[in-house]
């Protein structure tokens, strides 16, 4: 017959106590993955807008030089896939040629993204007719 040796091992009580501890270590640092993904997310929204908005003023510098009566009217619209755009246009001044244009991106819904920080306003200034 074969005898075992007594082989040190771990007792339950020193199981279960890992466990919990391990527990305690392990939970914050999920809260904490969670709401880094969430800002990863506010990121993207915040830089997608960005662009958006980039391409709006480029657009709006576009139409100012080709056709200023849109501007002057404040009839200005952005051409774009993304159609959640605030735009304003008025007289800067008491010069009439110049026009002060706020530019902002909207969610889908209608709200301000990154709290109203994407919104930018230029100045145009009527371009010499040609």
């Amino acid at each position: 017959m074969q005898r075992f040796r007594a082989e040190g091992g771990f007792s339950l009580l020193e199981v279960v106590v890992a466990l919990a501890l391990l527990t305690l270590f392990i939970l914050p640092l999920a809260s904490l993955l969670n709401s880094g993904l969430v800002q990863i997310q506010k990121s993207r929204s915040f830089t997608e807008a960005t662009a958006l908005l980039q391409t709006a003023i480029e657009e709006t510098k576009l139409i100012a030089a080709n056709d200023w009566e849109t501007i002057a009217k404040g009839k200005l619209v952005i051409n774009s896939p993304n159609p959640n755009y605030q735009i304003s246009t008025e007289t800067f001044g008491a010069d009439p040629d110049l026009r002060r244009v706020v530019l902002e991106v909207l969610t889908s819904d209608g709200g301000p993204i990154a709290g109203g920080q994407v919104r930018t306003e230029i100045l145009l200034y009527r371009p010499d007719p040609q």
